[in-house]
Parts: C-alpha cells; sequence; structure tokens
C-alpha cells in the first residue's frame, strides 16, 4: 500500500541532501576561486625627490619683481601685479628659482631653453630617485609626467623612457 506521508518524508529528505549538496559545492568553489585568485598586487611609493635648480638661479621675490620692471614694456604694470599678488599668496617663501634664460639681458624665452630648463627639472628629479630607492631604471613599468606649460616632441614620460632605457613596455602616461 502507498503512504503519502512516507513519501513526503522521503522527497523532503532527499531535497535537503541536495540543498546541503548544493551548498557545500559552492563553498568549495569558492574557496578554490580565493585560492587561485589572490588580490592584485599592492603598489607602494618607495620615495620621492624634488629637483632643486643651482645656486644661481636663485632669486628673491622683490629682486624677480624688480628684474620684471627692467625689461621695459615686455609686462604691463597691471601684470606685475597681479605676479605679486600670486607669489605673495602662493606660500613660497622669500627666495626662488627662475629659470636661467630669465637672468639673461634680454631674458631669453626660446624654447631651447624651456626645454633645457624642462630636462634638467625632470632628469634631477628621476637621477634622485633612482639614487634613493636603489631601483634599476629597467625596472620600471609606468611612468608618469604631468606638464600643463608645453607639449613638446617627443612627449616629457618618452623623453625620460629613452633616456634611462626603461623597457620598451613601460605604460607611458601624459
Amino acid at each position: 500500500m502507498f503512504d503519502p506521508s512516507g513519501f513526503i518524508t522521503h522527497f523532503m529528505n532527499l531535497a535537503l541532501k541536495a540543498q546541503l549538496l548544493l551548498c557545500l559545492t559552492l563553498m568549495i568553489l569558492s574557496f578554490l576561486l580565493l585560492i587561485n585568485n589572490p588580490a592584485p598586487k599592492k603598489i607602494y611609493m618607495l620615495d620621492f625627490a624634488c629637483y632643486k635648480p643651482p645656486e644661481a638661479q636663485t632669486i628673491t621675490i622683490e629682486g624677480a619683481a624688480a628684474r620684471l620692471r627692467c625689461f621695459g614694456n615686455f609686462f604691463k604694470e597691471e601684470t606685475l601685479e597681479f605676479m605679486r599678488r600670486t607669489t605673495a599668496r602662493s606660500g613660497l617663501g622669500d627666495s626662488t628659482y627662475l629659470p636661467e634664460g630669465f637672468f639673461k639681458d634680454p631674458p631669453d624665452t626660446s624654447m631651447e631653453y624651456a626645454r633645457r630648463e624642462m630636462e634638467m627639472a625632470m632628469f634631477g628629479a628621476v637621477d634622485e630617485l633612482l639614487a634613493k630607492t636603489k631601483v634599476r631604471s629597467r625596472d620600471v613599468g609606468i611612468v608618469v609626467v604631468n606638464c600643463c606649460i608645453s607639449c613638446v616632441a617627443p612627449c616629457l614620460s618618452s623623453m625620460i623612457v629613452n633616456r634611462y632605457k626603461m623597457k620598451e613596455v613601460s605604460l607611458v602616461i601624459i
């Protein structure tokens, strides 16, 4: 004779075992995925470097303002006043560094001097950074350079990659 209550009990036991088996399988798969797929590697900033120009390029804020006034019609008076206010609010100390071309008579604002200044600043900072961290340039995988003033060819990041013979697959971000 067919007992419906026994059938229901048997069916419920099978369903419970199937649910338990499914949960156990999902837990094992999750554990295996966790082991085989570790978290991404973390990147730490090892150190930083700031370029310091030669002492010959040091000038006081007032000296720079006086030098700018000597350039005659090169700057309007309201432009000089704007520069003075900007300098006062920027947090610079009483002395700062200016490009080498600024000290020439008349000032040299050519692309040659601008490029030389960029190279001195970039390469000086990279030289110091590589020396401090003892990292070989071939081990660098990403180069990020931010410069909103000038757009030269080759780009500044490529200049660094080429000068220091970094690996060819370096990610260059401009």
